[in-house]
């Protein structure tokens, strides 16, 4: 549009706001911020759990994966004549073994309040000292030579 246009009064209908009598309300004024919350709530709803599920399994990978022992477990152990340090390895446990020494010592928990703690000898693998000891009450029972079904009522 040329200046003389302008310069009398002659307005140029491209130039008109056709908003005349409406107000701005919140989502006219911030399209922009809405179009980048939706976009973003889409993006976490989307890629999240893929997130959760690989983080589980990236931290699962140092869990031990053996099956709990259960007092029914360990009444079956103390009925055989011999305990091998394989058959305590079968369930979740620590193990450690002494710098210097010939013996190897195992902690199994047993739920709800239960830990087994047995030692072997390294080069034969068999048990020489088993004890289960009830943590609520302190008491303490040799797994080789006491009976077990007794005390747990198995």
């Amino acid at each position: 549009m040329s200046n003389w246009r302008k310069k009398y009064g002659e307005v140029d209908p491209r130039d008109r706001v056709t908003t005349a009598g409406k107000t701005e309300t919140f989502a006219s004024r911030n399209v922009r911020l809405i179009t980048f919350l939706i976009t973003l709530g889409v993006f976490l709803a989307v890629f999240l759990p893929i997130a959760y599920m690989e983080a589980r399994e990236y931290f699962r990978q140092g869990e031990d994966t053996r099956p709990k022992m259960t007092t029914y477990d360990l009444v079956v152990l103390s009925e055989q004549p011999e305990i091998r340090v394989e058959q305590l390895r079968k369930f979740a446990c620590e193990e450690k073994k002494q710098s210097g020494q010939n013996f190897v010592l195992i902690t199994i928990e047993i739920d709800p309040h239960y830990t087994v703690m047995a030692s072997a000898d390294t080069a034969t693998g068999v048990v020489g000292y088993c004890h289960v000891l009830n943590n609520e009450t302190n008491d303490d029972l040799d797994v080789l030579t006491d009976d077990l079904r007794a005390y747990f009522g198995v």
